[in-house]
């Protein structure tokens, strides 16, 4: 009986809001070793996922020398649709929570030398120098001297050496 009818219909929206997920990054600190630090670890923290929706990350950052780094991931969030994943990342609102990577300075103890000696108008120095066994370097790290101080005036004096430590290819 609807052409019975005169139908006037009067639209209305329909609100399809994102999903909404914080995401946590994990963080990861070591010592100085000469190998890179990278850290693939994160947890959803704050909201679910939606029905066969499952969250995936990339991560493309390390880092090797001392300092810190963010380390912010990609992530994507698939949906298992007859065995083919579709990308429905477009669907949700993802907060990120800040993950850092931090390579602490390595420890390293040079004990320098000590000389005596009675003023003879020359200057004095000692260029003598040893790593302390319990702070050892790195494979195929050196230290080199690169100053020591001179001195002239009588009395007892810090030997304050300026060292660099290079790695296996000679690179400060």
């Amino acid at each position: 009986v609807t052409y019975a009818y005169s139908v006037n219909i009067i639209e209305s929206d329909i609100t399809f809001d994102k999903r909404e997920i914080t995401v946590t990054v994990e963080s990861a600190s070591k010592e100085y070793d000469d190998t890179p630090l990278s850290l693939n670890a994160y947890a959803l923290t704050e909201g679910t996922m939606a029905y066969s929706d499952s969250l995936g990350a990339v991560f493309n950052t390390s880092i090797t020398d001392a300092g810190t780094v963010d380390n912010p991931p990609t992530f994507q969030i698939f949906r298992d649709e007859g065995g083919i994943a579709v990308d429905v990342t477009h669907l949700y609102e993802i907060t990120t929570v800040k993950g850092k990577l931090t390579v602490t300075p390595r420890v390293l103890k040079i004990r320098t030398g000590s000389v005596e000696a009675i003023y003879n108008g020359n200057t004095i120095s000692c260029e003598e120098f040893e790593v302390d066994p319990d702070t050892a370097l790195i494979e195929g790290h050196t230290v080199t001297l690169v100053s020591a101080p001179s001195y002239v005036d009588c009395g007892t004096h810090k030997n304050l050496m300026v060292i660099s430590v290079q790695d296996k290819d000679g690179v400060d």
